[in-house]
């Protein structure tokens, strides 16, 4: 501090403390104050002195973002004093269309949403009806399938589309029952089954309410086996009373070989049927033959022995059976029955020459 007199122009100086004080806090629209006070006593006197300086403004302090109502603007302004400080346009960055049916697909909505905007989502959408029409018939059991087209949408970012449903319902069989007879002889017996009549069906059912599907191959396995059991009943039923064992054998191997048959997939139904019918048609050509051969075996086993003139015709008679046999049948013919045969001829032979020898001696006599 310095002081000077009026009069004489002398000066004194003297240190002294200066006290600076923020008067006023400095803010985004005023200066800080900044007050300097001088405060000393000289001689007694006391003296004080003030000086103001300013220094600068605060920053702005920026308050939370707020947007335009299309969310694309974000506006930052001073939370003191209300001041613009900034506005940014985000502008439009739409994402990928979304389209959603109706659940009767009779109209389609169509939805896209700018991810830039920053507050409320900006979404542009737009209804269209759809029509369809069937791209896929329904079977007796596969649904069926409608395409349906939505109109053009006025937005052109949207597109038209299209939905595929299996929306038809399945029609179900139509099953008309089938039967197939097979019979041999006075033996029959029917196979039943059922069978769809529905055009591109066609397919096969054990029962009538459809539960259990067949194939025409098993269809043929169940008509060749009712075959086999009509055929075999066939066969055991060309058996006679009296019938020799060589004829019971006969029955029995042609019932094995109809056993021993299996269903022939190279085959028609009809030819698979035939061969085992013809089993049986072989059987009983078989067994006419081997009654034949047997009936000739008895004649020959029923004649005398010793055989006499008397018996000459009965032995001619089962010489001319056995003639007639063919050589097929005579080889069924045992040597023992064929020999018995050659003996009661070579008896009666003798007993004739027997008889001729003693009518010459009676007609050598002399007459008396």
């Amino acid at each position: 501090a310095t002081r000077k007199c009026s009069r004489c122009g002398t000066s004194e100086k003297s240190d002294v403390k200066v006290t600076p004080t923020v008067t006023r806090e400095a803010t985004c629209q005023v200066k800080e104050e900044i007050t300097y006070t001088v405060d000393v006593t000289l001689d007694g006197q006391h003296l004080e002195s003030s000086r103001k300086q300013y220094t600068s403004r605060a920053d702005h302090t920026p308050d939370a973002p707020t947007y335009s109502e299309d969310g694309h603007y974000v506006y930052t302004h001073c939370s003191v004093c209300g001041e613009l400080l900034s506005a940014e346009f985000f502008g439009h960055h739409w994402g990928e269309p979304v389209y959603v049916w109706s659940d009767d697909c009779s109209k389609v909505t169509a939805t896209r949403t700018c991810d830039q905007s920053q507050a409320l989502p900006h979404i542009e959408t737009e209804t269209v009806t759809a029509t369809g029409r069937e791209t896929k018939a329904p079977t007796c059991e596969g649904r069926g399938e409608t395409t349906y087209s939505s109109a053009a949408f006025e937005n052109d970012a949207f597109t038209v589309q299209t939905k595929t449903v299996d929306d038809i319902p399945a029609l179900g069989h139509v099953l008309e029952e089938q039967t197939i007879t097979v019979s041999a002889g006075t033996e029959t017996e029917t196979v039943t089954y059922w069978k769809c009549t529905r055009d591109n069906c066609g397919r096969f059912f054990r029962d009538q309410d459809g539960t259990v599907e067949i194939t025409q191959q098993d269809i043929n396995n169940e008509v060749f086996a009712a075959a086999k059991r009509v055929n075999t009943s066939a066969a055991e039923a060309l058996a006679q009373d009296g019938d020799s064992a060589a004829c019971a054998q006969l029955i029995t191997a042609a019932k094995t070989s109809i056993a021993e048959l299996d269903y022939d997939s190279n085959k028609t139904p009809e030819e698979n049927e035939a061969a085992i019918k013809t089993i049986v048609t072989e059987l009983a050509s078989n067994l006419a033959s081997q009654r034949t051969v047997d009936a000739v075996i008895a004649q020959i086993t029923a004649l005398p022995n010793p055989a006499d003139v008397d018996d000459k015709a009965e032995v001619e008679a089962a010489r001319a059976a056995y003639t007639a046999l063919s050589n097929v049948q005579k080889d069924k013919i045992s040597a023992d029955t064929l020999n018995k045969l050659t003996t009661a001829e070579t008896q009666v032979a003798d007993a004739e020459a027997a008889v001729e020898a003693a009518v010459a001696k009676i007609t050598a006599l002399p007459a008396t």
